[in-house]
């Protein structure tokens, strides 16, 4: 019988899946073989970002290929450790149908469903005709216009629609690829906020925006304060728009010396009307239910994200869960009726949808700005996220696509010396950033290319692949790696440092002074778009930003990305991560991989084992 000591000399189970095992079966006196390996393997899956096990599901194997015993369901319902969710003294497993939690994810599953479900229901009143005028005005420019529809032939108006139905419920979920408008409709939808509530004589909302990550809300201020000035609208509008994005854990107060714990909760709410979260693919369950529960029952909650990037590091895909899996939406007759008479606007309908249904809160906006969704990178992408790995060997393997490049992996290590066709790529990419007149030019010529790792070690990693660069540049004479903080040498911020106001994924350069000034002093932007001079010794922990992984490339625009995947299957594979890496690039791709590991990538979905989907259609 195969045990949890033998799954971990095997490598399937760590050492602290064997632990967390034994160690709950002797609190719980539980000395069945077969529950103990559950239970680690249970640890397992939340270890590779599942909220469950789901023991029905045939892919949840015990890694060496057998399948899930199906008489565990039985077994874990006897056993003391497990209970269905509403005991009255709480075990620290949850059986629920054929999904075993542990309970702290049962719990936040619940919570969050219950509150959205919630915020999806009755409709919040709306003054329609003062909604049309304004948003009329507010989407008049050509720019605005230009963004209905897709290039398929779609003529739905979605920013509308997303404008209405986030006003309208207290929970909107936009999704959508990368450019396609989404901080644009969020502002537009603030606007409008404002514009509603000078219509009811009160004051107005008071709107907060957040993302996951320091790096993620700068971009969102940065993208809100261009929006911002973009929009046409009246003073008093623009002065009560939200200034500046902070992350989830400082707008929840996070405390700095008991982990997880927040000043805002649901006793003690946020003062908030309107929540907007950016980069919502990134949250996790845990930190999404904390969220949640600390916003007042009556704000909104606006959810912005591309559900088909890639999800949280830790547990959950909760803004894939939210959105339907199909890639056109329907909406229930209800909705589809009220986004009629408010907009004009005819939304595909299903009869067999009751409202209110998360479907009515979930809008897809489907033109991009970053890239024609028929040029070369458009079309890979799609093909990508569709998962027609034919059709993306065929992309890279074509001529007729020059903005899409495939390179044959080198042989053995890539640094120092990678083989030819890559070293030309790393030159040819890196020379205007070297080249650069001026220091700012420099840092701007920081988003002309980057080279995206799936790893951070190994001879495809992040480290290898910064090793590789500086040696091309070297061996070019156009870089001297000859000290730690070496003039041109790109940063990445690695850890928040507030008091500095520079956060995880940042990116600056250092640059050396002149003969009259020697000091090197390292260069970054502020989100206002001033110049930023610090001491190196000041700096918080940084590494070389030639190259990052494609996790930390996330949110990000670059006008050519330098893919690098395994060139082996690794668990990281996935199509999400071939996609989200694709869709940094605004003008060129090149894939630096077999056509074996291209296609298991497209061929490989990451799907996160959860209940959230199923218990969003709870009454």
């Amino acid at each position: 019988m195969t045990t949890v000591e033998h799954l971990h000399e095997q490598g399937v189970l760590s050492a602290l899946d064997v632990h967390l095992a034994r160690t709950l079966s002797r609190l719980g006196q539980e000395s069945r073989e077969q529950v103990i390996l559950a239970v680690g393997l249970l640890s397992r899956h939340v270890a590779a970002g599942n909220v469950c096990i789901d023991l029905d599901d045939p892919r949840s194997v015990d890694g060496a290929g057998t399948p899930i015993d199906p008489e565990w369901p039985a077994l874990l319902a006897s056993s003391p450790l497990v209970d269905d969710g509403h005991g009255e003294a709480p075990t620290p497993l949850v059986l629920n149908g054929s999904r075993l939690y542990l309970r702290r994810h049962w719990e936040d599953e619940c919570a969050l469903a219950a509150d959205l479900r919630t915020r999806a229901g009755a409709p919040v009143p709306l003054d329609t005709a003062r909604f049309r005028t304004t948003l009329d005005q507010l989407l008049a420019s050509a720019a605005s216009d230009d963004a209905a529809g897709d290039a398929a032939g779609d003529a739905t108006d979605w920013q509308r629609v997303a404008a209405f139905l986030a006003l309208r419920r207290r929970l909107c979920i936009i999704t959508g690829g990368p450019g396609t408008g989404k901080t644009t409709t969020v502002v537009t939808i603030a606007a409008l906020a404002i514009d509603q509530a000078q219509a009811q004589q009160a004051r107005p909302p008071r709107i907060a925006l957040c993302a996951p990550t320091g790096k993620a809300a700068g971009r969102l201020t940065e993208a809100v304060r261009a929006a911002t000035q973009r929009l046409t609208c009246a003073a008093h509008i623009r002065e009560a728009l939200p200034e500046e994005a902070l992350t989830i854990h400082r707008l929840l107060g996070a405390s700095s010396t008991r982990p997880g714990r927040f000043r805002y909760d649901a006793r003690t709410p946020l003062t908030t009307d309107l929540l907007i979260v950016d980069e919502a693919s990134m949250v996790d369950l845990a930190l999404m239910t904390r969220l949640v529960a600390a916003l007042p029952p009556t704000a909104g909650l606006i959810l912005l994200g591309d559900r088909h990037q890639l999800a949280s590091v830790e547990s959950g895909a909760v803004l894939g869960d939210l959105c339907p899996s199909d890639q056109r939406a329907t909406y229930s007759h209800a909705c589809a009726a009220d986004v009629h008479a408010a907009t004009g606007i005819d939304i595909p309908q299903e009869p067999t949808l009751t409202s209110p249904a998360i479907r009515d809160c979930v809008v897809t906006l489907t033109r991009s700005h970053r890239f024609d969704t028929r040029s070369d990178i458009g079309l890979l992408a799609s093909a990508i996220r569709d998962g027609d790995a034919d059709a993306v060997v065929a992309i890279l393997e074509a001529s007729t696509h020059p903005s899409v490049t495939w390179i044959e992996p080198p042989a053995g290590a890539r640094a120092p010396a990678p083989a030819a066709a890559l070293r030309e790529t790393l030159v040819a990419g890196f020379s205007p950033y070297v080249r650069a007149a001026t220091p700012m030019a420099r840092l701007a010529a920081l988003a002309d290319f980057r080279i995206l790792c799936a790893h951070q070690h190994g001879p495809d990693g992040v480290v290898t692949m910064n090793q590789a660069a500086e040696h091309a540049l070297v061996d070019a004479n156009l870089l001297r790696a000859d000290s730690t903080f070496y003039d041109a040498r790109p940063l990445l911020v690695t850890r928040n440092d507030y008091r500095l106001a520079l956060f995880n994924g940042d990116i600056g350069t250092i640059v050396h002074g002149d003969d009259d000034n020697p000091e090197r002093r390292a260069l970054f932007l502020s989100p206002d778009g001033t110049e930023r001079w610090l001491s190196p010794g000041r700096l918080p922990p940084c590494d070389t930003a030639f190259a990052v992984s494609i996790h930390k490339s996330q949110g990000s625009e670059l006008d050519q990305v330098l893919i690098m995947l395994p060139t082996r299957t690794s668990p990281v594979l996935s199509r999400e991560l071939l996609y989200t890496a694709v869709s940094r690039a605004r003008q060129r791709v090149t894939i630096c991989a077999t056509l074996e590991i291209i296609r298991e990538a497209v061929d490989t979905p990451v799907r996160r084992a959860s209940g959230l989907a199923d218990r969003m259609q709870e009454n």
